[in-house]
């Protein structure tokens, strides 16, 4: 999701067998250019320091029908073998993550905070049998959400994979060299790695991210985007979302921010807030 700048994240839904709609990473940040003032042209605001809202401006982000997690218990899921192609441990990161003061930006949002129940690494075939994946180390997200849905919630021939299930949401972390073909265009396959950092999804039970195996899609930033826009807006496009801001970058909480910045030592993203009416927390 990062190439010196944040990547944000374009909305893309994609509907398998389980109903999934999800919502991946892509594009690049565009400020205006010209003047000694960054300002914001469609998404991006990087500001040099506090601009406290006017009563007078609008919420950017509303609130739609959609569910949010207040207080969400949250797994990790490590899809690989230990030593061999699972992905770097990031158990540490996300517990500082849910409970820091950079996730204290949610409360305005009605989430506070997260907290974390016990890890688990599962074989590569409980998600991407090799009948599934193609010669390039793709499945489709149709097929990867289909096996995702049954690996934690289980379907009428195959119990839930054992300790995976009893969490509010999921953070599984892809294998080395396994890759997820988003969406088609003529003969071109939109893929993460490639054009997408991740996503969040969710499969008409659960909520999940999905973190794909290269340094932005298994990045601190690309991390912090996608969890916080997952216990914001669960179901994509139904929680907390700027309606005007959709087709342009996909209008989640990080979407509308996507720039790196550092917190107690830690590289995450930006986040919209209502309350300060820009980007949060602030460059330095």
């Amino acid at each position: 999701m990062m190439r010196g700048v944040l990547r944000t994240l374009a909305l893309g839904a994609a509907i398998g067998s389980f109903g999934v709609l999800s919502t991946a990473c892509g594009g690049n940040v565009r400020t205006s250019d010209g003047s000694s003032t960054t300002t914001q042209d469609t998404y991006g605001v990087v500001t040099p320091g506090p601009k406290p809202k006017q009563n007078s401006e609008v919420d950017r982000l509303s609130r739609h029908d959609g569910t949010i997690l207040p207080h969400a218990q949250l797994r990790i899921v490590y899809v690989g073998t230990e030593g061999v192609d699972r992905a770097p441990l990031q158990d540490d990161f996300v517990q500082w993550l849910v409970t820091s003061d950079y996730w204290s930006t949610l409360e305005q949002y009605g989430v506070g905070n997260a907290s974390m129940v016990s890890a688990v690494t599962v074989p590569r075939e409980v998600i991407a049998p090799p009948s599934l994946v193609d010669e390039k180390g793709l499945i489709s997200v149709q097929d990867l959400d289909l096996r995702i849905g049954v690996m934690v919630n289980g379907s009428a021939t195959e119990q839930p994979y054992p300790g995976v299930a009893g969490a509010d949401g999921y953070i599984v972390f892809l294998p080395d060299g396994l890759n997820v073909a988003l969406s088609k265009r003529n003969d071109y396959v939109s893929t993460t790695c490639m054009d997408e950092g991740g996503y969040h999804a969710h499969d008409g039970s659960e909520p999940y991210v999905v973190m794909p195996p290269c340094d932005k899609g298994r990045s601190t930033v690309a991390i912090a985007h996608e969890v916080t826009e997952m216990v914001t807006d669960p179901v994509s496009a139904a929680g907390w979302l700027s309606d005007g801001d959709v087709s342009k970058n996909g209008g989640e909480i990080a979407d509308l921010c996507n720039h790196p910045v550092m917190v107690e030592e830690r590289e995450v993203t930006q986040l919209w807030s209502n309350t300060d009416g820009q980007c949060v927390p602030y460059e330095q």
